[in-house]
């Protein structure tokens, strides 16, 4: 079988998306199946690049989004055709497909709706992709769709119209090296690569208005006395709501116990995950959620909003909360930090939690897709 999957963003700090793109190749090379795996590159490979096991088509002038969806719908049908591509698989949600032909079958990772599910919070781009590229491209019905969470499928289906027969519902895994380490070695290389010795809570994820970060800094401000010079890491490119986090945190008196870490490699976040008293995630939506799955991967406590798919990643493995709550959100983090038998309970059960997701099953639900819908496509 040959199957194309489109990258995009691989250049720059992983998102969730990128992230996935990346581990789901890995992954599915691992699989040894007969598989041919070509990317259609939109710019450079980023943790790819020295991939060996993989042919890549670059797609002229699509490095960024307008490209990718004006010249891109040219650039991806033409690399298929070249390559003899039997299944397109577009792992960004974009699905530049306008001139696909029907020798092809067609594939989305659709992470989420945040559009519909979170109005307000999206920029006009996302909107357009969102509200009038998507409708359009999912009316052809030789478009599967795959998503990680069954909220995300619950979504899709009420506001893209797809119907329940072309989403496959296929939960992401967790990278090998997000693990629990030994804490003292753990604490002294945090220390050495990050310059981070103090006891801190923490947050990762992009910095935009999504995440609901006023929230934590609120419940921070009411908590940090309860442990000795305690500090708010947050790890995670900048996008967009930073400067009103700083003016809230100056206005909190806070502004000195909050580090900006940026975005980090991931064995120095595996470090920050390893030796935060508990992660805190009070995000308004998630199609999914790296970053509790990651955190109870490690065996650190999480606190999370119970919106979106999180309940379903977490499980019985973390304290959820209503996004909006404050006086919930305060109680959780005090109880977190004085409470030793719920952080004990907790680590133990995220630990078991995270068990249940791996890359290699996602990769072996999705060449089953793949093989399901060539299937259909040859009949």
């Amino acid at each position: 079988m040959r199957v194309g999957i489109l990258t995009y963003g691989l250049d720059r700090p992983l998102t969730g998306i990128s992230r996935y793109t990346t581990e789901l190749v890995r992954a599915l090379l691992d699989l040894e199946e007969d598989l041919q795996i070509t990317l259609l590159s939109a710019g450079e490979l980023g943790p790819l690049e020295n991939e060996k096991r993989l042919d890549v088509i670059r797609l002229a002038g699509c490095g960024r989004l307008p490209g990718l969806l004006t010249r891109g719908n040219q650039e991806v049908a033409r690399g298929a055709r070249c390559n003899r591509l039997q299944i397109i698989h577009d792992p960004t949600g974009v699905a530049p497909f306008l001139n696909g032909k029907n020798c092809m079958s067609y594939i989305i990772t659709i992470n989420d709706v945040f559009v519909y599910s979170s109005p307000g919070h999206s920029t006009l781009a996302e909107r357009l992709i969102y509200q009038l590229w998507l409708p359009f491209i999912l009316r052809n019905d030789k478009v599967i769709v795959l998503t990680p969470s069954q909220q995300s499928a619950i979504d899709i289906h009420r506001h893209l119209r797809v119907p329940l027969d072309r989403l496959h519902v296929i939960p992401y895994g967790i990278a090998h090296i997000h693990r629990h380490l030994p804490e003292k070695q753990t604490r002294q290389n945090l220390k050495a690569n990050l310059g981070i010795s103090q006891p801190f809570i923490l947050f990762v994820g992009a910095i935009n208005h999504r995440k609901n970060l006023p929230i934590a800094l609120r419940a921070f401000s009411q908590i940090r006395h309860l442990i000795s010079n305690l500090r708010f890491v947050l790890a995670g490119p900048r996008a967009g709501a930073e400067t009103s986090l700083v003016h809230l945190a100056g206005d909190l008196g806070v502004d000195e116990q909050l580090i900006w870490t940026g975005p980090v490699s991931d064995s120095d976040l595996s470090l920050l995950y390893n030796s935060a008293e508990f992660l805190v995630f009070p995000s308004l939506y998630e199609g999914f959620g790296f970053p509790p799955l990651e955190a109870i991967a490690c065996g650190t406590p999480v606190i999370c909003s119970r919106s979106g798919s999180l309940p379903e990643v977490v499980g019985e493995a973390a304290i959820t909360f209503d996004p909006m709550d404050l006086p919930a959100l305060i109680q959780a983090m005090t109880r977190l930090l004085q409470e030793k038998d719920l952080h004990k309970e907790l680590r133990e059960k995220g630990l078991r939690q995270a068990k249940m997701f791996s890359w290699e099953h996602c990769a072996r639900q999705t060449l089953a897709v793949y093989r399901h819908t060539q299937e259909i496509h040859d009949r």
